[in-house]
């Protein structure tokens, strides 16, 4: 969502914004509720058997700072840990 709030930007400025707005609250709730997917749906381990989450959410977290410029989001990306918001 943080990406394509870019490609929307100059041609629908309001739809990215909004896409811009979920991809921020989507990424507060995975790094509030850390946890491998498959571990909740465990169907999905047949197609995906997830071994980790801190990938997805250093990508998120760079493309929010690519989209926002918000250096919190480059202090996570660049963070050992990863915890710069539960600070």
């Amino acid at each position: 969502m943080a990406s394509a709030s870019l490609v929307f930007n100059k041609i629908d400025s309001t739809y990215s914004k909004l896409l811009l707005k979920h991809a921020q609250q989507l990424f507060a709730f995975a790094d509030t509720y850390r946890a491998s997917y498959n571990i909740s749906i465990p169907q999905v381990q047949t197609y995906y058997n997830s071994t980790g989450y801190m990938d997805e959410l250093l990508w998120v977290a760079s493309w929010l700072y690519l989209a926002t410029a918000d250096q919190l989001y480059l202090r996570y990306v660049t963070a050992q840990n990863g915890n710069v918001f539960a600070n």
